[in-house]
């Protein structure tokens, strides 16, 4: 008899949390409609006041473009060979295919970056499309989206650009382009993953603190896995510190 009582117990208290939770996915649904609904007939609002990024070329470390004037096309720096046989990163004659497509690569990013020049780019990331509308009005939306997709472009690039400039060992410039990066909101995880591994090989866990503050101000779905992946070289840096402590002694 006790064993029935607590077996029907438990059905009714299973119910009542499946109940609730049905209850709360159809207000949420519910919501979720109207909020769409009103943001369809929203007054468009003007544009010129939002925090639009500029990019600072000038303190990035271009070498084979730069950006045209007035928004004109990206012009040449007369460049013609990025990654020379001088440079001491390529043992033989074999690897001349190879610098000749790391330079294209390079060449590339560097033009595409400048093609940015004069557009208006805006990070509106964590914000949905009934969000932009019902913030900025109906007939915004699709403005907004160039806008947006205008800086997914931009955090991309600079990844790319990292990379290759690691690849060349330019780490110093790596490090500029990439800190860039983050700091325009980058919630890519390969950007926050090469620096902190930089910041790991040079022993200067105090920027990646400085990374994980700026991870905690994102609002995107990579923003845990960012955060996860720092505190891990942060415990790395935890476990280092006392044999750190106890060479100074020594010494």
């Amino acid at each position: 008899m006790k064993i029935l009582f607590g077996l029907t117990l438990i059905i009714i208290v299973i119910m009542r949390i499946c109940n609730s939770r049905n209850q709360k996915m159809q207000n949420g649904s519910a919501e979720y409609w109207e909020k769409e609904r009103r943001s369809h007939f929203v007054p468009s609002k003007n544009l010129d006041s939002l925090p639009y990024l500029t990019i600072p070329y000038s303190e990035l470390p271009f070498t084979v473009w730069a950006p045209g004037n007035d928004g004109g096309e990206p012009v040449s720096l007369g460049t013609s060979d990025i990654v020379s046989e001088e440079s001491g990163l390529f043992a033989d004659s074999a690897s001349e295919e190879f610098r000749a497509s790391l330079s294209e690569e390079l060449s590339a990013v560097e033009h595409d970056l400048c093609s940015l020049f004069g557009k208006r780019i805006l990070n509106l990331g964590g914000q949905s499309n009934a969000d932009l509308r019902l913030a900025y009005g109906t007939n915004n939306l699709e403005p907004l989206s160039v806008y947006d997709e205008n800086f997914s472009s931009l955090i991309r690039l600079l990844q790319k650009w990292g990379s290759l400039l690691l690849r060349l060992h330019r780490e110093a410039d790596a490090v500029t382009v990439l800190s860039y990066a983050i700091s325009v909101g980058s919630d890519i995880a390969a950007t926050y993953d090469t620096l902190t591994n930089l910041y790991v090989k040079s022993g200067d866990f105090e920027k990646i603190k400085e990374l994980r503050a700026s991870a905690e101000q994102l609002n995107t779905l990579m923003k845990q896995h960012i955060l996860d992946s720092l505190d891990k070289a942060l415990g790395m840096a935890d476990l280092l510190a006392p044999e750190e402590d106890d060479a100074n002694e020594e010494s």
